[in-house]
């Protein structure tokens, strides 16, 4: 399972087989090129920065600018925008992501995902009881062995 998210998020490189998506071939060699095809992973362990609001996690590398510059009232607004419309989550953006329990910080993780990812986001844990499901997504994953053929599909 582990092998096959960092081939699908372009950490690994395919060694055979063929990865669709949207039934198109797909070859994402780095994870921007799988994060340009919108794809993107919530990895157990929270890989974030805790010493960063919960909206610079949300949207690292991705801030919308105005004049050249990060707009930080649209960073906070859409992030919290995103918890609240799909995530049921109602909670100060601007605190630090390290002063919000665990649980908290895994569901921005999910959130980030979500921005990043349209078509398709991949996790190698088990959600539980969350308001939101991850696997409420409309993607189907197989993984056929006998040809080593991924197909994902919306």
């Amino acid at each position: 399972k582990s092998t096959l998210i960092k081939v699908l998020t372009g950490v690994y490189p395919r060694d055979t087989g063929e990865v669709l998506l949207d039934g198109r071939p797909i070859d994402p060699r780095t994870p921007l090129d799988a994060q340009r095809l919108g794809i993107s992973t919530v990895y157990q362990e929270v890989n974030l920065c805790p010493n960063l609001s919960v909206a610079e996690n949300i949207f690292i590398g991705r801030e919308p600018k105005k004049f050249g510059l990060v707009n930080w009232f649209e960073v906070n607004r859409r992030a919290q925008d995103l918890l609240r419309q799909q995530m049921d989550i109602d909670i100060d953006v601007t605190q630090t992501l390290g002063s919000y329990p665990v649980a908290l910080q895994q569901m921005v993780a999910i959130a980030r995902a979500l921005l990043v990812a349209t078509p398709l986001a991949i996790s190698n844990w088990v959600t539980k009881q969350f308001r939101f499901e991850l696997s409420a997504l409309p993607v189907e994953i197989s993984w056929k062995r006998s040809d080593r053929t991924m197909r994902a599909k919306r």
